[in-house]
């Protein structure tokens, strides 16, 4: 606290902001980004905000998640970018908007290109994605009318003569 307090008023006296880098915890399940900041809670506490940057491990996608005193709570998808030797970060968007339809676009993929109606455990399998997203993004799909059910049964498939996706 007194090392990132003496930074803290540098930044105020000279209206700039200092960036600080810092390892994350690993392998934390909590949502909070103060939980993932690793060592003590003053760290995180004493600065104004604090953005983690994490990988997505199903779609290698960067997420930027941001929480602070100024700054509204959110989390965003990044992908780094590499061209001829130049190098950089494209902002994708709401995380959690291009995350799920990368997932949707997976699922509908698949099922159009076999002739077999799926469960939503076949398809995690298959697709090597939780089963419960499946789940959840099959029954959206079908609300949505992208994809077909089994009537009565949790078998999803892609009708090719009635859809254009």
């Amino acid at each position: 606290t007194q090392a990132l307090s003496g930074l803290q008023a540098l930044s105020l006296s000279y209206n700039a902001a200092i960036i600080l880098i810092h390892h994350a915890r690993k392998n934390t399940d909590s949502t909070d980004i103060y939980d993932s900041v690793l060592g003590s809670t003053a760290l995180s506490g004493t600065a104004d905000a604090t953005i983690l940057i994490t990988r997505d491990r199903k779609t290698r996608k960067l997420i930027l998640a941001q929480t602070g005193r100024d700054i509204e709570d959110k989390e965003y998808a990044v992908e780094f970018i590499t061209d001829n030797g130049a190098f950089g970060f494209q902002f994708l968007g709401n995380a959690d908007a291009v995350l799920v339809s990368e997932v949707e676009g997976k699922i509908i993929d698949h099922l159009r290109s076999t002739e077999f109606h799926l469960s939503p455990m076949e398809l995690a399998q298959a697709l090597n994605l939780k089963p419960n997203t499946v789940k959840g993004t099959c029954y959206r799909l079908y609300e949505e009318l992208k994809i077909d059910k089994e009537e009565g049964k949790l078998k999803y498939f892609f009708d090719r003569k009635r859809k254009s996706i």
